[in-house]
C-alpha cells in the first residue's frame, strides 16, 4: 500500500510551525539567560560532570588507592612497632606510583595490560594492609 505523501499546505503549516516555535524558543532562552546565569550554571554544571567523569578512569582509581595506602601507612609509621611494614607498604606504593607514568605512555593493548598489573599490585598491597594486625589506632607497643 502505498503512502500518501502531505500536499503543499501541510507542508506550509508544518514550517511556519517550526519556525514560530524556534523564534519563541529563542525569545525565552533570551529571556532567562539576559545576564548569562543560566549559561554560567550549565558550564558549571559540564564542568563538575567532566571531573566526576575522570574519577571513573583507572588511573585515577588507582591514584585515589595510592593515596589511601600511603595515608594509612603514615599513620602506622608514627608507632614504633609498625614503622618496618609501614616503610615497606610506602615503598611499594611509591614503585607502583612511579610505574604509572611509563604505563600511560603505552599506546593501546599492551598499556592496558600493564595498567591492569599495576591495579592488581595496588590491590594486592590493600589486601595485605587490610588483613594485617597492626593498626594505626591501636596503641601499638
Amino acid at each position: 500500500m502505498a503512502r500518501k505523501l502531505p500536499d503543499k499546505n501541510q507542508i506550509a503549516a508544518a514550517s511556519t510551525l517550526i519556525v514560530v516555535g524556534a523564534e519563541a524558543a529563542h525569545k525565552a532562552w533570551e529571556a532567562l539567560n539576559k545576564d548569562d546565569r543560566v549559561s554560567d550554571a550549565l558550564r558549571g554544571l559540564g564542568a563538575k560532570l567532566k571531573a566526576s567523569a575522570s574519577v571513573r578512569s583507572p588511573e585515577a582509581r588507582l591514584l585515589k588507592q595510592l593515596d589511601l595506602i600511603d595515608e594509612y601507612a603514615l599513620k602506622l609509621g608514627a608507632h614504633p612497632a609498625g614503622a618496618d611494614r609501614a616503610t615497606a607498604w610506602l615503598q611499594e606504593s611509591s614503585s607502583i606510583r612511579a610505574k604509572l607514568p611509563l604505563v600511560q605512555a603505552q599506546p593501546g593493548r599492551q598499556g592496558k595490560v600493564n595498567l591492569k598489573q599495576l591495579r592488581a599490585r595496588a590491590s594486592g598491597l590493600l589486601t595485605e594492609i587490610i588483613t594485617s594486625d597492626l593498626a594505626p589506632d591501636d596503641p601499638l607497643g
